[in-house]
């Protein structure tokens, strides 16, 4: 038998094609088991998922449940397994078997986007064909940038790239996509663990079975004796899941690369940076302590894949940000500096506004909001941190979803009862422009490089740059 094609939707299954009957991955979704008569009646061959321990409409009433049914006259064959998104995974490995020589995975809760970016920037300009796949990447034959999406489309999308003669790729390794077995069967040649702190918790409950999916990259994908790329102060809660392999440190108490300095400058940062007996101290043309980090991250993949010292070091000095990661926009209609950011979780925001603070003269503005349908936990908490890092505070909407936004205003002002609370987004940037004068520095975090904002079941486009560089005043 030839399988023409894997799916895991129904809607897209054609003759000849094999159907991964997924469990359901939140309550609002329907199990792929609904869909196995729809499934064969559009020609699937292959029926697979843990079929044994589900009621479904394909049964007879009378059928042995200890045993497959019986669709022998249907030529179709059903596969019972335990764990259909392994198995998905598992057979899209094989289906799409190429892959680029070089694959790099990046888990943590911030900084994977610009770790990604920074590994693609070296490898350019080493001379290799490079790509850098996640949130800022469209991946292949889908229009919104998952951070880790389905295993069919990863495999795909790797396999195209190594026919295109691309070297070396980054990803991201998210803490969904790692619990989902999404990235099973993807052949890592090192692994990076950037930073942890509270996210995701109305997807995984807790913080420690949060952190237990990001560590998956390490004690179920990453070979051992490969580099483990980890920040320091991570280092220590995943010592013995990295224990097999070459582990490399970096940041501030980094034993392999060391950030011993960093001092702001203008659009810029001075630093001195150590690793073993070599020494680099000049300027970086990244603003916050999190950006040269995450460059920091990127030197040491490439350090632990056997790149020497001298042949990176000259490329820092024009290492160049992520669009939408401390992105400054200009409007000379505008007093203030303004800058945008994707910081959308308490540690990310707190980063941001301690990075703006060196730079500015008088007040520091920051206009955010969190959410809908997401982890309601972290909502006072970004406000917290607005309250104590910024002096003029602007909440309104992030993508609130089908969440009345008036809900995500009172928790964030839990954390943060002076605020200014706008709704509507480009009405609260409109008046934090309006507001800041000379000196100041205006922060609208949250989206980023996100060019649309999600309103009930819509998605309406939207970019915040865009709407900083259009006002008019």
């Amino acid at each position: 038998m030839t399988i023409q094609g894997l799916h895991y939707d129904s809607r897209c299954i054609q003759p000849g094609d094999m159907f991964f009957a997924l469990p359901s991955a939140g309550q609002k979704n329907l199990s792929g088991h609904s869909f196995i008569p729809q499934a064969i009646e559009k020609g699937a061959r292959v029926v697979v998922g843990d079929i044994l321990d589900h009621e479904t409409s394909i049964f007879p009433k009378d059928n042995d449940r200890d045993a497959p049914p019986d669709h022998h006259s249907q030529d179709v064959i059903f596969v019972d397994v335990p764990d259909p998104r392994r198995a998905l995974a598992q057979a899209a490995a094989l289906f799409y078997p190429h892959y680029p020589k070089t694959v790099v995975g990046v888990t943590g809760t911030n900084g994977k986007t610009s770790v990604c970016h920074f590994l693609k920037q070296f490898w350019e300009k080493l001379g290799k064909k490079a790509a850098a796949l996640g949130t800022c990447t469209p991946w292949a034959e889908t229009d919104l940038s998952l951070t880790t999406p389905d295993a069919i489309t990863i495999h795909k999308t790797l396999t195209k790239l190594s026919q295109a003669a691309v070297d070396a790729v980054a990803m991201e390794a998210s803490s969904h996509g790692l619990d989902q077995h999404r990235l099973t069967g993807v052949q890592f040649a090192a692994g990076v663990f950037t930073n942890f702190s509270q996210d995701h918790l109305d997807y995984h409950g807790d913080l420690q079975t949060y952190l237990m999916a990001k560590t998956k990259l390490f004690s179920e994908l990453l070979p051992p004796g490969s580099p483990a790329v980890l920040c320091a102060d991570v280092a220590p809660v995943i010592q013995e899941t990295c224990k097999t392999h070459n582990v490399i440190t970096y940041g501030q108490k980094g034993s392999v690369l060391s950030l011993e300095n960093m001092i702001p400058k203008q659009g810029k940062s001075h630093v001195t940076l150590h690793y073993g007996k070599n020494t680099f101290e000049g300027d970086i043309p990244l603003i916050g302590r999190f950006q040269v980090e995450n460059v920091c991250a990127a030197l040491g993949v490439l350090l632990g894949l056997g790149e020497s010292w001298d042949t990176l070091i000259p490329h820092l000095t024009s290492i160049t940000a992520v669009p939408g990661r401390v992105q400054k926009i200009d409007n000379p209609f505008v007093k203030a500096d303004v800058f945008v950011d994707f910081a959308h979780t308490p540690k990310a925001l707190e980063n941001v506004l301690q990075s703006l603070r060196p730079y500015c003269r008088n007040k520091l503005h920051v206009v955010f909001g969190c959410g809908g349908n997401r982890d309601t936990t972290k909502r006072p908490l970004m406000g917290q941190v607005a309250a104590n890092l910024a002096d003029v505070v602007y909440i309104t909407d992030d993508n609130p979803r089908t969440e009345d936004p008036n809900h995500i205003y009172q928790d964030i002002l839990r954390g943060c009862s002076q605020a200014q609370v706008i709704p509507g987004r480009k009405p609260a940037i409109h008046s934090a422009l309006q507001q800041a004068q000379r000196n100041d520095i205006v922060l609208v975090a949250g989206k980023g490089h996100e060019t649309y904002q999600i309103i009930g079941e819509t998605t309406f486009p939207f970019h915040d740059a865009n709407i900083i560089e259009n006002y008019k005043g």
